[in-house]
């Protein structure tokens, strides 16, 4: 991945950096920065994540075979060795939490006979009334919450795609009539005035940004330009130049006026504040869009290696993440290993089943304040 550099003012030694231009320089750098992220982000994320799939697939059959021949040791030693109540009652919680987990993750439906017999009750049944509950829970939510009602035919992925639709569209209703509620209050000369200085930065926002695609559509429009290869190469340029400008793209914008020597270090050096000011304005905006998007990646990253909440990780703390949960999972399969070895013999069976504690269901509370 080529490093490029960013593009920054430069004062003379003598000279003292006005405060736009520093912001300006500031901002140039960090986008630089976040731009090299998640160029690297793009380039290694899928293939980390077809790595991982590789190196954790095989050991996750070994750990779902490891968790069936516990679960037939299980139902063998209930079914034919002489056992205590205690130790009958941990063999039903062991068979129901594995075979549920395994019915669930990896579709073992042959699974779902021991599941209903160990934990007396019906797989099927006990899903179907979960799926109602949740659908009548967010029925409740949608028309209480907002105003939205919700027919049970529509609980499908259209439905549901429909509903959303139609969620949007009521919002956006409610926020037109709000803004229309609010156009009507007489406003104070301190709110017309933020609403005017406002108007005006918006649109000197935009004619920043029209003014240079203005300048390199003089130069680039391929209809003006005779020579076949010339043309061909322009018209390129001038896809880059829509692009940017559709996505208010000042720094790509400067990097064509910068190879098409439109303009020079020079005319960075010399850039008015005002226009500095707007300038810093549209990058800061852009550095905040890179920021989201790279955010989602260590989102992503973070979900690959069980980290939980991302913290900053960064593509070059992947791999050692990534082996750090590969150690770990390894070490949950060879226990089970040990513990499958256990259960061969009756004996060492019910000191294992002795040891084992039956999760308490997670309580909830709640607090009066």
């Amino acid at each position: 991945m080529v490093k490029n550099s960013p593009i920054l003012i430069k004062t003379a030694n003598a000279d003292k950096p006005t405060p736009a231009q520093k912001k300006f320089n500031t901002t140039m750098k960090r986008i630089n920065k976040q731009k090299q992220a998640l160029e690297a982000w793009k380039e290694l994320l899928p293939r980390y994540r077809q790595d991982y799939q590789a190196m954790m697939s095989p050991l996750e059959r070994t750990f779902t075979q490891g968790q069936e021949q516990i679960v037939l040791a299980l139902d063998n030693a209930y079914k034919n060795e002489k056992l205590t109540n205690n130790q009958k009652e941990k063999i039903c919680d062991l068979i129901g939490r594995i075979c549920g987990h395994l019915i669930e993750v990896y579709q073992r439906e042959d699974l779902k006979p021991l599941y209903n017999f160990y934990a007396n009750t019906d797989y099927d049944r006990d899903a179907e009334e979960a799926k109602a509950e949740y659908f009548s829970n967010l029925k409740a939510a949608m028309k209480q919450d907002f105003g939205v009602e919700m027919e049970d035919a529509e609980f499908t992925p259209e439905g549901m795609a429909g509903i959303r639709e139609r969620l949007f569209e009521k919002l956006e209703q409610e926020q037109a009539a709000e803004e229309a509620r609010r156009a009507k209050r007489k406003k104070s000369a301190k709110q017309l005035a933020k609403e005017e200085r406002e108007q005006k930065e918006s649109e000197e926002l935009g004619k920043s940004i029209q003014t240079i695609y203005r300048q390199l559509v003089t130069v680039l429009h391929p209809d003006r330009e005779p020579d076949e290869q010339e043309r061909v190469r322009k018209t390129g340029l001038m896809q880059q130049v829509t692009v940017a400008y559709e996505n208010k793209d000042l720094l790509k914008l400067l990097e064509l006026q910068l190879a098409l020597e439109q303009i020079d270090q020079e005319h960075l050096n010399n850039l008015a504040e005002e226009r500095l000011k707007y300038f810093n304005k549209i990058l800061k905006d852009q550095l905040d869009e890179l920021e989201q998007e790279i955010f989602h990646y260590e989102q992503q990253a973070a979900q690959l290696v069980n980290l939980g909440i991302p913290m900053g990780i960064t593509p070059q703390q992947v791999p050692l993440l990534m082996k750090r949960e590969l150690a770990n999972f390894k070490r949950q399969v060879d226990q089970l290993q040990l513990d499958v070895q256990a259960m061969q013999e009756l004996r060492s069976l019910k000191a294992w089943l002795d040891n084992y504690k039956i999760p308490q269901p997670v309580q909830y509370f709640t607090f009066e304040l």
